[in-house]
């Protein structure tokens, strides 16, 4: 084992309590990991990925300071901006479109009434 990873093995194994929790970014990398997974994240949208990740960083380092209200307000309405903004670039799983795509593939020509 390299001295690198232990020192990140030995950082994982610290207590939560001396590290700040970083629900937000770890949230947020579990969405990207998913999109990508999916492939409707693509190398076209590492601004935005870097975006979400910083956004995601400083929303929860002012999470617990109520000096930094305004700040961590900010950061969140600007990260969630942003997750709607990756989502609409993902597209959906399912639209309209589909469902109107499967009806005219599956109907019969009507019958002639005469």
């Amino acid at each position: 084992m390299t001295e690198r990873n232990r020192n990140r093995l030995q950082l994982a194994l610290l207590p939560t309590l001396d590290r700040p929790v970083l629900r937000l970014r770890r949230e947020a990398e579990a969405t990207i990991r998913a999109l990508r997974a999916e492939g409707r994240l693509g190398p076209r949208d590492k601004l935005l990925v870097a975006l979400i990740r910083t956004t995601a960083d400083a929303a929860d380092q002012h999470r617990a300071d109520p000096s930094a209200a305004f700040h961590l307000a900010a950061a969140l309405k600007l990260l969630t901006d942003l997750d709607a903004r990756l989502r609409e670039l993902a597209g959906p799983d399912h639209d309209a479109l589909d469902d109107l795509i499967s009806a005219a593939g599956s109907t019969t020509p009507p019958r002639d009434a005469s």
